[in-house]
C-alpha cells in the first residue's frame, strides 16, 4: 500500500472578517496598537490576532503567544483520561472554545466531540483557566481548540490553536508517521526514535511483520517499502511487534500484518532422566512433547506416568523411587500424552542396581594363564556388550551376570583356548540388551536387533563348556519409518551364538538358552522388515570339523514381534539354529521353537532347524511353535539340504526340504513326517511308529526294517515321483491313505486292513482304467474291497474293482455315466433300461420320468394336474395343465401339445398354448400350459432326447 501524508506547515489557521466590531476586540487592538483585523500577524509570530486575544496573548511581541492549550494524561477514577488545558477570556461574551478532535490526521475529519467538564481557575484580569477531559479510548488522537468571535448578524471569524497529539510527545514535529493496526502515529523530527507497538493479533492469527511505505515531498515521489533496502536505515527488527523507528526527513506510513497461526500437531514424546539408578533412590524423569512444525514444550507435569518392573513407584510429576534390590534389576518407565485430541505415548528402559555395583562396558585384556571370575555383576554401556574377555590359557566363570544394554551382547569371548563357564546352579546369566528403538527417517537400513546372551567368536581352536547357565538374547527393539523404500531388521537376539567356530569343541550341559522376542515396526515405507525371533542357539560351522554336543537344557526360540507393513518377517526362532556345515549331536534337552508374531510371512519356528548341516539325535523333545496367522506351524526337526540320524526322540513334525538324507532307527516318536519336494532320501531302519500322517512329495520313504505301523485315523500321502517304499507296513482299519495317480506303495511285506481309507488323487483331471495301489515283493495281504477305495478328482469316475495279480493290488476305475444313461444306472434290471421302457408298472416310460426329474425306479400315479378354466365375455374358456420338468438337465426336453380329434394323429401341435413357470425346487421346476378352446379337444406332455 502507497499513501501520501500531508502535513499543513502553519502552526495557527484564522479565516473570517477583516475587522471585526468595535469593543472588546476592537478595543484590545487599539491598546497595543495593532489594526483591528483577527486574521492579522502584527508581529509575525505565527499566531494571528484572534488567537492572541483569545488566549492572552502579546500581539506586538513575537516571543510570546499567549497561555497556549495543553495535553496531560491522568489516571483517576479507575481509567486513563487524556486532560486538556486551555484559557479563556470571560470579559468578551462574543468569544466561543470549542474543542476539535481527529483520530486519523492522514485520512480523517476533525470533529468537535464532548469532553467531560473538570473545572476551572480564578478570574484573573478577564481570564481564566478551563480543564476538561476526555476518557482515553484510542491508539492516538490530534487535538486542537477552535475560537470564534462572532458579531451581531452572525458573522465573525475563525482561528484554531495550534494541534497537539497523543501519545504525548508525538506531535510538533515536521513529519507524520502513520501506523495502521499500531500504536505510535504521530509527527516527528528528523532522527527522532519512536516505540511502534503492534495491535495484539485476533485469534487464529499471528504476527507477521511490518510493512508500509513514505512520500518524498519534495518530488512527490511514491516508494514501496519492500522495493528499497536504504529505507531500513530507518527502522530495526521490522519482524519484530515492537519496533524502533528512526524518523526520516519525509512522511512514514507502517501496517503490521497478520497471518494464520500455522496448524500444530503433536507428533511425539520422549522421557528423559538416567538409564541406571540406585535401588532405593529417588530419580526424576521429564518428558517433552515435539510438536510439527518444530516446536517442543515440556509436560512433564501434564502427562500420565506409569512403570512396570523392579520399581517402588513414580508420582504425577514423573518422580521415581526405585525398589531395593539385591544385584540388578530391569525396570520400564512409561508416560501417556494427550493434546488437541492426539495421544503419544513413549518408554524408558532403566537399569536398577544395588548401590554398590559399578557399571559399564568391560574389556579383559589377555594372559597366558587362566582367568577365573567369581562372584561378578557386568552392565554394558549403551549398544555395547557388558563385558569382553581376550586371549587367554583358559576362563572359568562362576556365579557371575552379564547384561547387555541397547542391543549389546551380554557377553563376548574372544581367543579362549579353554573356556568352562560352570555353575552349580543357574545363577551364571548373560543377557543380551534390548534393541534401541529407532524413528528411521531415511531409506536406508536400519537395525534395532537385540544383543546376543553369549558370542562366542574366537577363530582359533578351543574348546568350550557351559554347564547348567543361563543364556538369553534380548528383544528387538521399535522401528518406525515413512519413508518408502526403507528396510530394517528389528529380530531378537540368540541366547547363544558361535559363528566360524567349528574348529572348536563346544559342549552345552543343561541350563536355558532362550532367544528374544522380536521388536515392533510400524510405517508404510518399508519394503523389508524383520521382526523374527531370535534363536535360542545359533551355530555356524563353515570352517573346520569340530563339534557341538548338547547333553541337556531348554533350547527355546523367542517369539516373533508386530509388524504392519505389507512386507514383513514375523517367523518365530528356532530352539536351536545349526548352519553352514555345523555338526550337532544331542542326546537330550527341550527343544521349541517361538511362535509367529504378526507380519507377511508368520511361520512357526523350529524346534531344531539345520540347513546345509548334519545332525545326530538319540533323546530330547523336539516341538516346533504355531503360526497364529495362517502360515505353517513350526517343526519339532526341520532339514534342509541336511543330513540327520535319528534313533530316539519324540517330535511332533518332522519337515523335509530339498536334498536330505535322514536315517530313522530305534523308536523315536514322530507324529508327522512331511518330504517336501526335492530328491533325498528317507531311510526307516527299525521299527517304529507313526503317531501321525507321512506326506511325501518328492524322493523316497523306505522302511527296510520291522513292521512299520499306520495308525488308525492317520494318513499316508505319497505323490508324484516319490515312491514309498517299505518293508512291514501295515495299514489299519481306519487309517488314511492318499496316493497321486502313477505312484505306489511298495516293499517287501504289505497288510492294508478292511476299512482302510485309500483315496486316489486323480488331481482334478479325468481318467479311467487300472490303477496300481500297492506292490509286493514278498506277501501282499489285503482285506480291503471298492468301497474302501475313493477316486479325488473331478467327480466323473468311481472305484469299481479291486484284484491282486503277480502281487500287487489294482483298483478298477470307471466312467461315471452321465445324463439318461446315468440316471437310468438305478434300475435294478438292466434290460428295463431303455427309453421306452416302462419297469415301474405305472405305464410312464423311462425317458418322460427322466425329463421330468424324477427318480428312476419309482412307481407314478399321476404325472401332471389339469383344469378347465370357464370363458369371459373377454376371454375364451381354457384348459389348463400344470406339470413338472427336470432342472438343470440338457439331453432331454418335454413340452405340451394338442388335438382337437385324436383320430388325426398328425394334429398334435404345441402352437397357440401360453407356457408361464411357477415354481422350482432343487430338482424340478413346475409349469403351467393354457389352450383356449371352443370345442372339445386333448392336450399330452411329449418327451424328446435333444439331437
Amino acid at each position: 500500500m502507497k499513501i501520501r501524508a500531508f502535513v499543513c506547515m502553519l502552526a495557527f489557521l484564522c479565516m473570517g472578517l477583516s475587522s471585526v466590531r468595535g469593543g472588546g476586540f476592537e478595543a484590545w487592538c487599539g491598546i497595543w496598537p495593532v489594526t483591528p483585523d483577527a486574521c492579522g500577524d502584527d508581529d509575525f509570530d505565527d499566531a494571528v490576532n484572534l488567537l492572541e486575544y483569545a488566549f492572552d496573548g502579546n500581539p506586538v511581541d513575537g516571543s510570546y503567544r499567549g497561555v497556549e492549550p495543553e495535553l496531560s494524561v491522568v489516571n483517576a477514577d479507575g481509567a486513563e483520561w487524556l486532560y486538556l488545558v486551555h484559557a479563556e477570556r470571560r470579559t468578551d461574551a462574543d468569544l466561543a472554545y470549542t474543542i476539535y478532535v481527529n483520530e486519523d490526521p492522514v485520512f480523517g475529519n476533525w470533529s468537535a466531540v464532548p469532553w467531560e467538564f473538570v473545572g476551572e481557575g480564578d478570574e484573573i484580569l478577564g481570564m481564566v483557566s478551563v480543564t476538561n477531559r476526555l476518557e482515553i479510548a484510542f491508539a492516538s488522537l490530534q487535538v486542537m481548540v477552535e475560537v470564534e468571535y462572532a458579531d451581531d448578524l452572525g458573522i465573525g471569524a475563525f482561528a484554531w490553536s495550534p494541534e497537539m497529539s497523543y501519545p504525548l510527545g508525538s506531535g510538533g514535529g515536521a513529519y507524520f508517521l502513520d501506523i495502521t493496526s499500531g500504536t505510535g502515529s504521530g509527527y516527528y523530527d528528523e532522527g527522532i526514535e519512536v516505540s511502534v507497538v503492534a495491535d495484539a493479533p485476533s485469534a487464529g492469527m499471528e504476527f507477521a511483520g511490518w510493512g508500509g511505505g513514505f512520500n518524498d515531498f519534495l518530488n512527490y515521489l511514491e516508494y514501496d517499502v519492500g522495493d528499497y533496502d536504504q529505507l531500513m536505515y530507518y527502522w530495526s527488527n521490522w519482524n519484530n511487534p515492537v519496533l524502533t523507528v528512526t524518523m526520516p526527513p519525509f512522511d512514514l506510513w507502517l501496517e503490521a500484518a497478520y497471518q494464520p497461526v500455522p496448524s500444530v500437531e503433536l507428533s511425539s514424546i520422549t522421557i528423559s532422566g538416567p538409564a541406571t539408578v540406585d535401588g532405593g533412590s529417588t530419580n526424576n524423569y521429564t518428558c517433552t512433547a515435539f510438536y510439527t512444525g518444530g516446536s517442543q514444550s515440556n509436560v512433564t507435569d501434564a502427562v500420565q506416568w506409569s512403570a512396570s518392573g523392579a520399581v517402588g513407584s513414580i508420582d504425577a510429576v514423573g518422580e521415581l523411587i526405585a525398589s531395593e534390590v539385591e544385584v540388578l534389576e530391569e525396570a520400564t518407565v512409561s508416560a501417556s500424552y494427550s493434546d488437541g485430541g492426539i495421544t503419544k505415548s513413549d518408554s524408558f528402559d532403566i537399569v536398577i542396581k544395588h548401590p554398590a555395583l559399578e557399571l559399564g562396558y568391560v574389556n579383559i585384556g589377555v594372559g597366558a594363564d587362566p582367568l577365573i571370575l567369581s562372584n561378578k555383576t557386568f552392565v554394558s554401556d549403551a549398544g555395547s556388550a557388558s563385558a569382553t574377555i581376550g586371549s587367554f590359557g583358559g576362563l572359568q566363570v562362576y556365579d557371575c551376570l552379564f547384561t547387555g544394554k541397547d542391543g549389546g551382547s551380554g557377553l563376548s569371548l574372544e581367543n579362549i583356548d579353554t573356556v568352562s563357564l560352570a555353575a552349580s546352579n543357574p545363577s551364571f546369566t548373560a543377557v543380551g540388551g534390548k534393541g534401541i528403538s529407532l524413528q528411521n527417517t531415511s531409506s536406508s537400513a536400519a537395525s534395532v536387533v537385540g544383543g546376543n546372551g553369549i558370542e562366542f567368536t574366537s577363530p582359533t581352536a578351543s574348546s568350550l563348556v557351559l554347564d547348567n547357565m543361563t543364556a538369553m538374547g534380548g528383544n528387538g527393539g521399535n522401528l518406525f519409518s515413512d519413508v518408502f523404500g526403507a528396510t530394517g531388521n528389528a529380530r531378537g537376539g540368540s541366547g547363544f551364538v558361535a559363528i566360524n567356530n567349528m574348529r572348536h569343541s563346544i559342549q552345552l550341559n543343561g541350563g536355558q538358552f532362550i532367544g528374544g522376542d522380536g521388536g515392533e515396526a510400524d510405517g508404510l515405507g518399508y519394503t523389508l522388515v524383520d521382526v523374527g525371533g531370535g534363536h535360542g542357539a545359533w551355530v555356524e560351522g563353515s570352517l573346520g570339523t569340530g563339534q557341538l554336543l548338547i547333553t541337556d537344557g531348554l533350547f527355546a526360540g523367542g517369539n516373533g514381534g508386530l509388524a504392519f507393513d505389507s512386507a514383513s518377517v514375523s517367523d518365530g526362532g528356532a530352539g536351536l539354529f545349526l548352519e553352514q556345515g555345523a555338526i550337532a549331536t544331542i542326546s537330550g534337552g527341550l527343544f521349541t521353537g517361538g511362535d509367529s508374531g504378526y507380519g507377511a510371512t508368520t511361520d512357526g519356528g523350529n524346534g531344531v532347524e539345520a540347513y546345509n548341516a548334519s545332525v545326530s539325535i538319540t533323546g530330547g523333545v523336539f516341538s516346533g511353535g504355531e503360526a497364529y496367522y495362517g502360515e505353517y506351524d513350526g517343526a519339532g526337526l526341520c532339514l534342509n539340504n541336511s543330513s540327520a540320524s535319528i534313533s530316539g526322540g519324540s517330535f511332533d513334525l518332522v519337515r523335509l526340504a530339498g536334498v536330505n538324507n535322514i536315517a530313522l532307527s530305534g523308536s523315536p516318536m514322530i507324529e508327522s513326517l512331511y518330504q517336501a519336494e526335492g530328491s533325498g532320501n528317507i531311510l526307516l531302519s527299525e521299527s517304529g511308529e507313526f503317531l501321525g500322517g507321512v506326506v511325501v512329495e518328492g524322493g523316497a520313504l523306505s522302511v527296510n526294517g520291522a513292521t512299520w505301523v499306520l495308525s488308525s485315523g492317520m494318513n499316508v500321502a505319497v505323490y508324484v515321483p516319490a515312491q514309498l517304499q517299505v518293508s512291514g507296513f501295515v495299514a489299519l482299519a481306519g487309517s488314511r491313505i492318499t496316493t497321486q495317480s502313477g505312484s505306489v506303495l511298495s516293499g517287501s511285506s504289505l497288510t492294508l486292513n478292511s476299512g482302510c481309507d485309500w483315496t486316489i488323487d486323480a488331481g482334478g483331471n479325468y481318467f479311467a482304467g487300472t490303477v496300481a495301489l500297492a506292490t509286493a515283493s514278498g506277501s501282499l495281504s489285503s482285506s480291503l474291497n471298492a468301497s474302501d477305495v475313493s477316486v479325488w478328482g473331478d467327480g466323473t469316475t468311481s472305484v469299481s474293482g479291486l484284484f491282486t495279480s503277480n502281487s500287487t493290488l489294482y483298483a478298477v476305475v470307471e466312467e461315471i455315466p452321465v445324463g439318461f444313461d446315468g440316471w437310468s444306472a438305478g434300475i435294478a434290471d438292466p434290460g428295463q433300461r431303455g427309453q421306452a421302457d416302462r419297469p415301474d408298472g405305472d405305464g410312464i416310460a423311462n425317458l418322460m420320468k427322466y425329463a421330468c426329474g424324477l427318480p428312476s425306479g419309482t412307481y407314478v400315479s399321476n404325472l401332471f394336474d389339469y383344469a378347465v378354466v370357464s370363458g369371459t365375455p373377454t376371454n375364451a374358456a381354457a384348459f389348463v395343465v400344470t406339470y413338472q420338468k427336470a432342472k438343470g438337465v440338457s439331453d432331454v426336453t418335454v413340452f405340451p401339445e394338442h388335438t382337437e380329434a385324436l383320430s388325426d394323429a398328425g394334429a398334435w401341435s404345441s402352437t397357440g398354448m401360453t407356457l408361464q413357470k411357477t415354481g422350482e425346487t432343487a430338482e424340478q421346476e413346475t409349469w403351467e400350459a393354457s389352450f383356449p378352446f371352443t370345442t372339445n379337444g386333448f392336450m399330452r406332455l411329449k418327451a424328446e432326447m435333444v439331437p
